[in-house]
């Protein structure tokens, strides 16, 4: 369940973000193509994974939503602050950050 739903998830709902995040990049419009992935991962983030929370509990904690949750929000916050120190991301920090969410797949897979 937890892999449907912190991939599956949000691969599917992250296309029409993602196309208009390319739209936009392509464009020149770094500031908005920030804030529409942004949005995007937030929205995946509150969605999929904090409204159902708080309507069917919690639950039991596992090792695995533990790793599920610090990995978003540690991939989230170190793909900000790179963009901020480096002002703005390339193709290499986005292959970067496919790296690391690859990584990720390859530890909640195990």
């Amino acid at each position: 369940d937890l892999v449907v739903g912190a991939v599956l998830l949000a691969i599917v709902t992250s296309i029409p973000n993602a196309v208009a995040a390319l739209y936009l990049a392509r464009s020149g419009r770094g500031a908005a193509t920030l804030a529409t992935t942004t949005n995007s991962n937030n929205i995946n983030v509150v969605l999929g994974m904090l409204v159902p929370a708080a309507v069917l509990g919690i639950g039991t904690v596992t090792a695995t939503t533990v790793l599920t949750a610090w990995w978003y929000l540690g991939l989230t916050a170190s793909a900000l602050a790179w963009a901020y120190l480096r002002r703005g991301l390339g193709r290499i920090d986005g292959l970067l950050v496919i790296g690391a969410y690859i990584v990720f797949l390859v530890m909640l897979l195990r």
